[in-house]
C-alpha cells in the first residue's frame, strides 16, 4: 500500500512540474550477520550523531540488508540488536555522495564493539563512478586558495586544475558546480557564477566519471560543495587574513605596475534553537581589497577598490527521527570602483561594476518504514550584474570630429595612407583608448528555479537487494540581457582607400578618412529555457557484485527572444551590398516593426540516456574491488543556448562620420548578429563514456586507484553562417 502511494506522489509531481541536482548527503549500508555469517533478518539497526541527535531506526530485510540514506555528513554511533542475538556497536563516518559499509556480526548473548577510529570510507565497493571526497579538515589544512573555487585544484586527472573551470575530458561548459545541491555554474561560459568562502564548506566531492541518472546529464565533472550545518553543540570560528601591499613581489616594469593590499575577515557560529530538533548555522565574510599605486602606460591610475559582503544562514530540523528539513539563504555583493583600466587605457575609460548573488534551498526528507523514503527539494539561483561608466556620456550625443573622445571610447590611431594621426591628451601614442567607456548600461541578469521530488524504495529480488530510486525535475531559467551604448559606443577611425565605407554610393566624401563608430543600440534581450527531466535507477547487489542501471530522460525548449516572440524597433540603416543578409524591416524606416518567432525543442525522443555499471569486491577482507561503467549524456545544460542561437541579437552598429564636420555618412548593421538559423529537428550534443578501473585501500587514511576512460562527443551544435540551403537565415524563405 505505502508503495502505491509512493508511485502517486511521484506522478502527480510529474504532472505539476532541472537539470541536475546533486546529493547533499551520504548514506549508510550493509547486511546484519549472525557468527557464521547467515543473514539476519529482523533485526533492528539504529544511527544517532550530533547532525541527528534523535536519530533514525531501520529493521533488516529478509537477506540482513539495511540502508539509512540522506545523512548530513559527518561522524555517527551505529548499533545493531536482535533478541537472544546480542548487540553490535561501531562508529561510521558519513561522507558526501559516498555508501559507507558497515557489516555488523551478531552473536548470541555477546556485545560486540568495533574499536576502530572513525574515518572516511577510503573506497565505495558498490559504485562504479570516479568521485573523490575531501572533508573540511583536510581542505583547511592545504594550500589552498580560500574559495569554492580554490577546492577545484583537489580534481585528479584533470587538466588546468588552476582555472576556475577544468576540463575534464569534455568542453569546459560541460562541466556542473554545486553548492547545497544549487547549480551555480554559469551557463554562459561554463565557469562559476557564485563563488563563496571556503570557510561554510563542511566537504567537497568531485565526480570525474560515472554520473549516475539521479545526478542527471553532465558531461563533464561535477564539484559539489555541502555547507556546514548546526547540531546540539554550540560551536564558532573566526579567521582573519590580511595582506600587506608592501608584501607584494614589485613589477619590472615601470610602465604597469599595482600593488594589492587584501583584508579578509570571516566568522561563523552553529548550535541548537530547539535542542535535538532545530539547528542553526550563520556565517559572515567580507573582502576589502585595494589595488593601489597603479601605473599604466599612460601614467597615474587611481586606486581600485573592492568590496564583497558575504551572508549566510542556515536552518536545520529533525523534529521527528524520520523527517530532515534544511532551509538556507546566501547572499552576496560584490561593488568596485575605478575597474577595468587596463594597460592601454585612460582612467576615464573605467567602469564600475556590480553583482548580487542570492541562493535560497529548502528541502525535504522522510522515511516511511524500513523500505521507503522521499525527498523534496526547491532551489533558487540568482545573478545579478550591472556596469556604469565612470564617466558618463548621453546616448548618441551630438558627434564631435574635433574631440571625439567627448563621444564615447576612442582609440588613438595613424592614418598610413595619409601619415594623419589622431592622438590627444592624455594619450601619448597610437592604440590607447580615452574619453569614456564604451557601454553605458551592460546588465546581464540570470535566475534558475529548480523543483525536485524523488523516492527510493529498498526491497529484495531475483536474491539481490535492490536500492530502486526513481524521480522528476523541473527547472525554469531566464537571462535578460539590457546593452545601451555610452555616447556613440566605440570609436576610431578608418580609411576610405581600404574599407570602402567613407564614401557610399550617393555619398560621397572626397575619399578621405573618416571615423567609425561601433555602438549597442539600447535595447533588451530576454532568453528562457525550461527542462524537465525522468530518471529511475537501480543498484542491485549480489553479496560481493553490484550491478548500477539506470536511464535518464530530459526535454527541453529554449526560447531565444521572450517566449518565441522578438520585437525589434527599427532603424535608419542602409547595407549596400548585403541586404539580403538583414530582415527588410531593419533596412527601412518604414513599414512594421519586426517580429520573429523562435524555439528550439529538443523533445524526450530525443534524450534518452542510459547508464550500466558494475563494481565487484575482490577480497572483503581488504574492501577492493574492480569496475567499469558506460554512461550517455545529452550535454544540453548549457542554457546560453537560447540566447546564441536567437536569429535577431542585440544589435551592434557601424556608424560614420565625416573626417571634419562630424555629419554622419551611414550606418551599417553588423552581420553577425543577425544570420542565425537553428535547422529544423536539429538532435542534441551527446557524449558517449566508457571507463574501467581498480580501487584498494592500503591502511592509514590511503588508498589507490587506477582507472582509464574513454569519451567520444557527436553532434556537436555549432555556429554556421546563412547556408543556402535553409534559404534566407530570418524567415527561412527560399529553402529547398
Amino acid at each position: 500500500m505505502r508503495f502505491k502511494v509512493f508511485a502517486v506522489l511521484l506522478a502527480c509531481c510529474a504532472l505539476a512540474a532541472p537539470l541536475a541536482f546533486a546529493q547533499t548527503t551520504g548514506e549508510i549500508s550493509g547486511v546484519v550477520v549472525d557468527g557464521s555469517g547467515a543473514p539476519l533478518p529482523g533485526a533492528t539497526v539504529t544511527i544517532t550523531g550530533p547532525q541527528m541527535p534523535n536519530g533514525r531506526s531501520s529493521t533488516t530485510l529478509a537477506d540482513g540488508a539495511f540502508r539509512f540514506r540522506d545523512l548530513p555528513p559527518g561522524k555517527y554511533h551505529l548499533k545493531a540488536e536482535l533478541s537472544g542475538m546480542g548487540v553490535f556497536d561501531q562508529d561510521v563516518v558519513v561522507a558526501l555522495v559516498t555508501t559507507t559499509e558497515v557489516r555488523p556480526v551478531l552473536r548470541a548473548t555477546a556485545r560486540e564493539s568495533v574499536e576502530v577510529t572513525a574515518a572516511l570510507p577510503l573506497v565505495d565497493t558498490k559504485a562504479s563512478e570516479i568521485t573523490v571526497v575531501t572533508p573540511k579538515e583536510t581542505i583547511e589544512k592545504l594550500p589552498l586558495t580560500r574559495t569554492f573555487t580554490g577546492t577545484f585544484q583537489l580534481a585528479p586527472g584533470v587538466a588546468e586544475n588552476n582555472s576556475s573551470a577544468p576540463n575534464a575530458g569534455g568542453g569546459k561548459q560541460d562541466n556542473t558546480f554545486f553548492y547545497d545541491g544549487v547549480n551555480i555554474t554559469n551557463p554562459f561560459f561554463g565557469d562559476l557564477y557564485q563563488n563563496f568562502s571556503e570557510l561554510d564548506i563542511q566537504e567537497v566531492a568531485i565526480t570525474r566519471a560515472g554520473v549516475t541518472p539521479e545526478y542527471g546529464r553532465t558531461g563533464g565533472f561535477i564539484v559539489n560543495g555541502v555547507t556546514k550545518s548546526g547540531s546540539n553543540n554550540i560551536h564558532a570560528e573566526a579567521r582573519f587574513e590580511y595582506q600587506p601591499a608592501g608584501l607584494a613581489a614589485t613589477s619590472k616594469d615601470p610602465t604597469l605596475t599595482s600593488q594589492f593590499e587584501v583584508f579578509r575577515p570571516g566568522l561563523d557560529i552553529g548550535g541548537p534553537i530547539i535542542r535535538d530538533h532545530l539547528f542553526g548555522y550563520g556565517s559572515v565574510n567580507f573582502l576589502r581589497q585595494t589595488e593601489q599605486d597603479r601605473v599604466n602606460n599612460l601614467g597615474a591610475v587611481p586606486d581600485n577598490a573592492t568590496h564583497i559582503n558575504e551572508y549566510f544562514g542556515k536552518l536545520t530540523g529533525n523534529p521527528t527521527p524520520n523527517h530532515l528539513l534544511n532551509a538556507s539563504f546566501r547572499y552576496r555583493g560584490i561593488s568596485a570602483d575605478n575597474a577595468d583600466i587596463f594597460a592601454t587605457y585612460a582612467p576615464s575609460a573605467g567602469d564600475i561594476p556590480k553583482t548580487i548573488d542570492r541562493v535560497i534551498v529548502a528541502s525535504w526528507f522522510a522515511t516511511f518504514g524500513s523500505k521507503f523514503s522521499m525527498e523534496a527539494r526547491f532551489n533558487h539561483n540568482e545573478n545579478n550584474n550591472g556596469v556604469s561608466p565612470i564617466t558618463p556620456i548621453p546616448y548618441q550625443t551630438p558627434f564631435n570630429p574635433a574631440a571625439p573622445y567627448l563621444s564615447g571610447l576612442f582609440t588613438t590611431t595613424r592614418v598610413s595612407r595619409t601619415g594623419q594621426t589622431f592622438i590627444f591628451p592624455p594619450a601619448t601614442t597610437t592604440g590607447q583608448q580615452i574619453g569614456g567607456v564604451d557601454i553605458a548600461q551592460n546588465d546581464q541578469n540570470f535566475f534558475r528555479d529548480e523543483y525536485r521530488l524523488q523516492g527510493s524504495y529498498l526491497t529484495n529480488w531475483l536474491g539481490a537487494t535492490h536500492d530502486i530510486r526513481a524521480g522528476f525535475t523541473f527547472s525554469r531559467n531566464r537571462e535578460d540581457l539590457r546593452r545601451s551604448a555610452n555616447g556613440w559606443g566605440s570609436i576610431t577611425v578608418v580609411d576610405t582607400a581600404t574599407t570602402g565605407t567613407c564614401s557610399p554610393t550617393g555619398n560621397p566624401d572626397g575619399g578621405r578618412p573618416c571615423y567609425r563608430a561601433r555602438y549597442w543600440q539600447s535595447d533588451e534581450q530576454i532568453s528562457r529555457g525550461q527542462t524537465y527531466g525522468i530518471f529511475i535507477q537501480d543498484q542491485a547487489t549480489w553479496k560481493r557484485l553490484t550491478v548500477n542501471l539506470g536511464v535518464l530522460v530530459n526535454e527541453d525548449y529554449y526560447i531565444p527572444n521572450d517566449d518565441g516572440a522578438f520585437s525589434f524597433i527599427r532603424g535608419d540603416f542602409h547595407t549596400p551590398g548585403n541586404a539580403a543578409a538583414i530582415p527588410s524591416c531593419l533596412v527601412n524606416s518604414s513599414g512594421p516593426a519586426c517580429t520573429y518567432k523562435s524555439r528550439i525543442d529538443l523533445p524526450w525522443s530525443k534524450q534518452w540516456q542510459p547508464r550500466v555499471g558494475l563494481a565487484y569486491e575482490i577480497n572483503p577482507n581488504v574492501h577492493d574491488k574492480v569496475y567499469g561503467n558506460y554512461a550517455r549524456y545529452d550535454n544540453m545544460d548549457n542554457q546560453s543556448l537560447a540566447r546564441a542561437a536567437a536569429p535577431v541579437r542585440l544589435l551592434r552598429v557601424d556608424a560614420f562620420f565625416n573626417i571634419t564636420t562630424g555629419k554622419l555618412i551611414q550606418q551599417v548593421v553588423r552581420n553577425n548578429q543577425t544570420n542565425k538559423l537553428v535547422i529544423p529537428n536539429i538532435d542534441p550534443t551527446y557524449t558517449d563514456e566508457g571507463i574501467l578501473g581498480y580501487a584498494r585501500p592500503l591502511g592509514g587514511g590511503w588508498a589507490v586507484e587506477l582507472w582509464g576512460m574513454y569519451r567520444k562527443s557527436t553532434d556537436i551544435i555549432e555556429d554556421f553562417t546563412a547556408n543556402p540551403v535553409y534559404g534566407d537565415p530570418i524567415t527561412g524563405a527560399g529553402a529547398n
